[in-house]
């Protein structure tokens, strides 16, 4: 099958995953509960089911018709973001006058960062040009775990997973948030009216982390 848009008015459509269609995922949740590893819960006819997140969206490269993976006569009811707990000991410090003291643990709010970035033509809620969403795994400044997801760049909310591998297990310094945004381009193939959405989304990334950072 042949798609118009790759030689039609294409400013909006896919970086990533064209060829067959170029339609975009315009959502601003789906980037989120992606990045977020979040399960979805569903109820239908067959009873209640429950997926990942990435599991509901449905590439242009499998089925051109419908964009998730709802069963005629699904709906979903609720979805829910998984944080790991994490039990953190007070660890014993000197304190200035030699008196014991000892670490306050992490807020959730502390350990498990995340920040949406987004941007369109005019009002918040226009459509998406590009937008991205990032949870971190952190203590302090370093990073043990990253997910990146990009908005209305792909047919499905798309995973920078380049991106996160420049993350992961290291200090969020202003050349690793540089490498990052880099990174998360990797592999885009834009067509010729819409090449200012790499930069666009390098961008996006490196603001994002830059604000995780602060």
């Amino acid at each position: 099958m042949h798609c118009y848009a790759r030689h039609g008015f294409h400013r909006e459509h896919a970086i990533f995953g064209g060829d067959r269609c170029y339609v975009v995922s315009p959502s601003d949740l789906a980037p989120v509960i992606v990045a977020g590893n979040a399960l979805v819960h569903v109820q239908g006819p067959k009873g209640p089911r429950t997926m990942d997140a990435e599991d509901l969206f449905v590439p242009a490269s499998q089925n051109l018709t419908r964009m998730h993976t709802l069963d005629d006569g699904e709906v979903l009811t609720a979805v829910e973001f998984r944080v790991r707990q994490v039990q953190q000991q007070r660890r014993p410090i000197e304190a200035g006058l030699g008196v014991r003291g000892s670490v306050m643990p992490l807020t959730l709010e502390e350990r498990f960062p995340s920040v949406f970035v987004k941007y369109a033509m005019r009002n918040s809620f226009d459509f998406a040009l590009a937008s991205v969403c990032v949870f971190l795994d952190r203590e302090g400044r370093r990073v043990h775990r990253c997910r990146i997801a990009l908005g209305a760049v792909a047919a499905t909310p798309h995973r920078a997973h380049a991106a996160e591998q420049v993350v992961a297990g290291n200090l969020l310094s202003d050349d690793v948030i540089q490498e990052a945004g880099r990174a998360a381009v990797r592999g885009a193939e834009p067509l010729e009216l819409n090449a200012y959405k790499v930069g666009l989304v390098q961008k996006l990334v490196a603001e994002a982390l830059q604000e995780l950072s602060a």
